[in-house]
């Protein structure tokens, strides 16, 4: 008989991993440098269980990334800002655009009667 002993993922290992995989395709890391770094213990039902160290590390460093998210999120007043600012250059370009379109008209040598369309 072989000397070999098997262990499972518990459950919260399991949870742990998706939560790394989470964060990896979040931040663009390498999943398997996270994965390298997770401490396992094995508990009282022989599987394998997150290290109590390694959770809180885990914790503290989702919630500093969290912080550094919130951070650099816009607020609503530079969101609104930047639309109203996009809505006034489309009024301003619309605009410009018009005037443009009538002056070509004025400017046309046929609207102003100079040219007789019927000689084309």
């Amino acid at each position: 008989m072989s000397d070999i002993k098997f262990f499972k993922l518990s459950d919260a290992s399991i949870g742990l991993i998706a939560k790394t995989l989470q964060v990896a395709m979040l931040t663009g890391t390498d999943v398997v440098d996270n994965l390298r770094m997770i401490c396992f213990e094995v508990n009282d039902a022989d599987a394998l269980d997150p290290t109590l160290e390694y959770l809180e590390n885990f914790d503290k460093n989702l919630d500093t990334l969290m912080d550094q998210a919130v951070e650099t999120m816009p607020t609503y007043e530079q969101i609104f800002t930047e639309e109203m600012e996009k809505i006034e250059l489309k009024e301003v370009m619309t605009d410009d655009a018009d005037d443009a379109d009538e002056a070509d008209i004025w400017n046309d040598p046929i609207t102003r009667g100079e040219v007789d369309v019927e000689d084309w």
